[in-house]
């Protein structure tokens, strides 16, 4: 727009400046800073023009009609088409101990990770019990280690792992740690830690003395035959 044009937009008191030719936007000064009366620009009078057209559609597709799927529906549609993928719960196969070498490394690298700071970095006990002997405080078998480990001992001060680690992880762990049961921690610094809990014969620990015991204790009236 030329600078006659801008002249008479405004009336004939309008100051102009000189500089630019463009008049001074009345009642505008600030700390002896003037603004300057421009006029937009072509490209964004068009851009404006053209988002509120584009608000317009967009409100008819989606909200005033059915001809777009709502927020809902694109959420409903994804999920369906999504694969499914069985929740990681304890169950079935991870009960089982694993023996393979790559199940195994990864339960030592989360043992080191978190178990150690309690059970000592071989496993011989610092604040939490020794877990390489044969003296269990709450069970020696996969299922019943798998719910401490899940649900924690609050009241001793051991965390619920459930959701940080997962059913898998704590299967892996749960493994290295009965992998360790007989282990030499005579070296373990600090020493290991006294028994805990209930004997539970196992052979890697004792091969025969605690087996014949065990068989004797299930025999009570045998052995009382016997005094008779």
């Amino acid at each position: 727009m030329s600078s006659l044009d801008n002249k008479n937009r405004h009336s004939e008191d309008c100051e102009i400046d000189e500089a630019t030719n463009t008049p001074f936007h009345p009642g505008e000064e600030y700390d002896g800073i003037r603004e300057l009366d421009n006029t937009l620009p072509r490209w964004w009078v068009w851009m404006f023009g053209l988002s509120i057209l584009f608000s317009i559609v967009y409100l008819v597709y989606y909200e005033v009609t059915d001809w777009g799927p709502s927020q809902v529906q694109e959420y409903e549609k994804e999920m369906a088409a999504a694969p499914q993928k069985p929740l990681d719960v304890p169950g079935g196969n991870t009960f089982v101990i694993l023996t393979d070498a790559a199940s195994l490394d990864e339960g030592k690298a989360t043992f080191g990770s978190i178990c150690a700071t309690c059970h000592g970095t071989m496993a011989q006990g610092l604040v939490g019990p020794n877990m390489t002997d044969s003296y269990w405080i709450h069970g020696d078998n996969m299922e019943a280690l798998s719910h401490i480990v899940e649900n924690g001992v609050i009241e001793k001060g051991m965390l619920a792992y459930k959701d940080q680690l997962g059913a898998k992880r704590i299967q892996n762990v749960l493994s290295y740690i009965f992998s360790l049961q007989g282990s030499d921690v005579s070296a373990a610094v600090p020493p290991a830690k006294a028994q805990e809990g209930t004997f539970q014969w196992n052979p890697k620990t004792d091969p025969e003395g605690a087996k014949k015991e065990a068989e004797t204790a299930a025999k009570p009236d045998s052995a009382a035959a016997k005094s008779n």
